[in-house]
């Protein structure tokens, strides 16, 4: 009897209400709590914002917040932790917010369209990620219900697979992985259930037609739910170059079969030219960072849309993109801010002289003013809106409503210069001479001169 008891034990699952580890009464770090034995602990990460218990007069809940940029997209961490293997995690969601997606480190997670997160699998400890999305994003949540395998029995994990299923225009390597510690895994291509006496998986599953793999673990005699992934490969339209591609129709999915060159690449934007023209891709995850210069080699994958009026490549991890063939720094084109419009978009460009004002998206130059934005990382609060700057950008777009039937073009600086850092100025004769300059010009006094008089960081000098 006791021996079935054992091996059909019954799972415990506990409630942690927030409010109660913390208190109500004011906002505060998220700390290391724990409930029994949960231990909840927590982690900046690369995000801007330390994870917190907010409370205000609606709501007491936990705020986890996404990556502080584009191209730094992990933010805050939770961990939970347990004596025995923890087998379900439902986080119950706070208030409305702009959410974020949340990975964990083993298991699988859902999300529900309410933005309640459940998560499966068999771990003594499991730590959620928060992602940046294209904005700012958080996850919020005022409880977790904790199911555990209450005597320790084994729970064994379903497989998961990567790359994930989906639609392919290459073939593909599959992996299969197991949560739990010393699982076997068990496969079928053909469609059917698989069993402990189908395939054992030992090494990648090389796939380039149509197919479903079917995957169970096993561990001890206990054995996973089955795990599928559909894998299907489409045929995409060579493109020669990128005026072929922008000639596609909207949603075609296109291969480029001739490199490309790097204007900028900034998190998930990134800028291309080629002979006939000019392009923008964007996406996350492409597996590379290109500087510019480099060369894309041929045979990258995207599917052609517009947005904002203008052609963009829509890229993934799935677009096949290579480490760059060689590198040749490509040289700006000298312009002024007058000069900005469509037929400059994504070209690659310098002001010369310039100010720029974050607060109000700026760029002033002798010519007028453009705006400015900061999407390609150049730019930032710190930049010195009382200093003149050559400014390196790329030409984009924007709306400033989102029902404009046309975009602004505007700038995204690449990297903001002084122009007279670590130069001599050439000097003037004398006073006089300094006087007559220009206003913003920086040059040397050649000639002695006397000091007469000093108040604070005043200095008065006469020759």
């Amino acid at each position: 009897m006791s021996l079935l008891t054992a091996a059909f034990a019954v799972a415990d699952e506990t409630t942690v209400t927030f409010s109660d580890l913390y208190g109500s009464a004011t906002v505060q770090p998220a700390t290391e709590v724990s409930s029994g034995s949960l231990v909840f602990s927590f982690a900046k990460g690369d995000a801007g914002t330390e994870p917190a218990y907010f409370v205000n007069a609606s709501n007491k809940e936990m705020r986890l917040y996404g990556g502080s940029a584009a191209e730094t997209p992990n933010g805050n961490t939770m961990t939970v932790s347990c004596s025995v293997p923890i087998t379900k995690i439902v986080l119950t969601h706070g208030s409305s917010c702009t959410w974020a997606n949340v990975t964990a480190n083993a298991g699988e997670v859902a999300i529900a369209e309410n933005h309640d997160l459940t998560w499966t699998g068999s771990a003594t400890s499991v730590t959620f990620t928060v992602l940046r999305g294209e904005k700012s994003t958080q996850y919020r949540f005022t409880q977790a219900t904790i199911t555990t395998s209450g005597s320790g029995e084994i729970v064994v994990s379903k497989p998961t697979f990567s790359p994930a299923a989906g639609t392919y225009y290459s073939p593909v390597n599959v992996t299969l992985s197991c949560a739990t510690a010393d699982a076997s895994i068990y496969y079928t291509l053909d469609g059917s259930t698989p069993t402990t006496g189908s395939t054992l998986y030992s090494a990648p599953i090389a796939l380039s037609t149509n197919t479903t793999v079917k995957a169970i673990a096993a561990l001890n005699d206990k054995v996973s739910d089955v795990a599928e992934a559909a894998y299907e490969f489409g045929t995409a339209t060579q493109v020669a170059n990128i005026a072929a591609y922008k000639a596609t129709a909207d949603e075609t999915v296109v291969s480029f079969a001739n490199p490309v060159n790097v204007l900028a690449h900034n998190g998930s934007s990134l800028y291309v030219k080629d002979d006939s023209g000019y392009a923008y891709f964007y996406g996350n995850n492409l597996g590379q960072t290109y500087k510019n210069g480099d060369v894309i080699p041929a045979g990258f994958i995207g599917t052609k849309t517009t947005y904002r009026f203008e052609p963009e490549l829509k890229v993934d991890a799935k677009s096949g993109f290579q480490a760059a063939s060689s590198n040749t720094p490509i040289d700006p084109e000298v312009i002024q801010a007058s000069d900005v419009d469509a037929s400059l978009f994504a070209h690659y460009v310098l002001i010369k002289g310039a100010t720029l004002y974050i607060k109000s998206n700026k760029l002033t130059d002798a010519s007028g003013e453009v705006m400015a934005r900061s999407g390609m990382g150049g730019w930032s609060a710190s930049t010195d809106t009382t200093k003149v700057w050559d400014v390196y950008a790329i030409v984009g777009n924007y709306l400033v409503n989102k029902d404009d039937t046309e975009p602004v073009y505007c700038l995204f600086p690449v990297k903001v210069v002084d122009p007279n850092a670590g130069t001599q100025p050439e000097g003037v004769e004398n006073i006089a001479a300094y006087a007559a300059l220009a206003d913003n010009k920086v040059e040397a006094i050649a000639g002695d001169v006397t000091v007469y008089y000093v108040n604070g960081s005043n200095v008065f000098v006469k020759d």
